[in-house]
């Protein structure tokens, strides 16, 4: 059997790589003996050695080319997917084609998809590639899988969904938002691929707490709230945990520069507060500093679901509704409004 993964996401998000291992780690789990192709993750092997060395020796993934390649202009992007879309099998490189050809199974790693929250764009930019692959083979399963919200696009969103053969919804907002389009598709509710990921590398990690608190900002907020106000949200949030715990320490869950730079505001937190800041360069370094902490203070996603896994109490600074619908009502996790 031979499966391919498409659209891998942002290696610079630990979020990312979390849910990119636990997608492999339950193929393995299904598919003992399938060939696993990773169509992106070409600088995994620099980025985060000891992820590369899981997926690689031990989960036995291959990597090759993606189909849609960061590095190129908003132009160029666009003209190739019209080619890709309209004619796969002229334009396409014939190594991707033959992949998504001959697989018998078709995954995309589990993210945020057809959510209008951030545009248009962005909408569209979410399902391209599935929607690229659904021309060349039909077999695609959306795996853990955020969506919507949809209200301008419904008529869209319902037309590439149904392009899929499998939707596999990681919250349950998203499977309100299925059943609201009338998907005619296979739908379930699953968990988070980033906690099959968490429990791969469960027991190596120390599971000793110590009196500490992590707090982990969001720049990508800033470009929909005011920065000054969020800034105090998480401050009031900061000198409470300095109160109950003897160590309040700051850091990022990605490594991205530009609008998405976290230690932009790591560094203003630790200047104000005169709290510690740290770096991590590997997923496993974040889930073992995760691991040691009583409480996580974050406003992204990932480091509260990889936080919850390891059974972690939680303030979520955030009013996404991928964070309500798959926290709201759990006891150890407080979702309170950015502002």
């Amino acid at each position: 059997m031979k499966i391919c993964i498409i659209n891998p996401g942002g290696i610079s998000n630990f979020g990312e790589r979390a849910i990119m291992l636990g997608t492999v780690v339950n193929l393995r789990k299904k598919y003992p003996d399938a060939s696993i192709t990773v169509l992106g993750y070409l600088d995994l092997e620099g980025e985060d050695s000891d992820l590369f060395s899981r997926m690689s020796a031990v989960h036995k993934v291959h990597f090759a080319e993606p189909l849609i390649k960061e590095k190129q202009s908003k132009f160029m992007k666009v003209l190739r997917s019209i080619g890709y879309i309209f004619f796969p099998r002229v334009f396409m490189p014939k190594a991707q084609f033959k992949e998504l050809l001959e697989a018998d199974l078709i995954v995309s790693k589990g993210q945020e998809t057809l959510t209008e929250s951030y545009g248009f764009v962005h909408f569209i930019d979410s399902m391209l590639e599935q929607t690229i692959a659904s021309r060349v083979n039909k077999e695609i399963v959306l795996m853990g899988h955020s969506i919507g919200p949809v209200k301008k696009y419904r008529h869209l969103g319902l037309r590439l969904l149904n392009r899929m053969s499998e939707i596999q919804a990681r919250d349950s907002l998203s499977l309100e938002t299925i059943k609201g389009l009338n998907v005619t598709v296979r739908t379930t509710l699953v968990k988070d691929m980033a906690y099959a990921a968490v429990d791969s590398v469960r027991s190596e990690l120390s599971g000793e707490s110590i009196s500490k608190a992590l707090v982990i900002p969001n720049s990508a907020l800033l470009h929909k709230l005011d920065k000054e106000t969020y800034l105090a949200r998480v401050s009031d949030e900061i000198e409470a945990a300095k109160k109950l715990y003897k160590e309040v320490v700051v850091l990022s869950s990605v490594t991205a520069s530009g609008w998405n730079d976290d230690y932009m505001l790591c560094d203003e937190f630790e200047k104000k507060h005169r709290i510690e800041k740290k770096r991590f360069t590997t997923l496993i370094d974040l889930l073992q500093e995760i691991s040691t902490a009583e409480l996580v203070i974050s406003s992204r996603l990932h480091p509260l679901i990889l936080s919850d896994a390891l059974g972690k109490n939680c303030i979520a600074i955030s009013s996404a509704p991928k964070v309500k619908g798959m926290f709201e009502g759990k006891k150890k996790i407080k979702i309170k409004a950015p502002v």
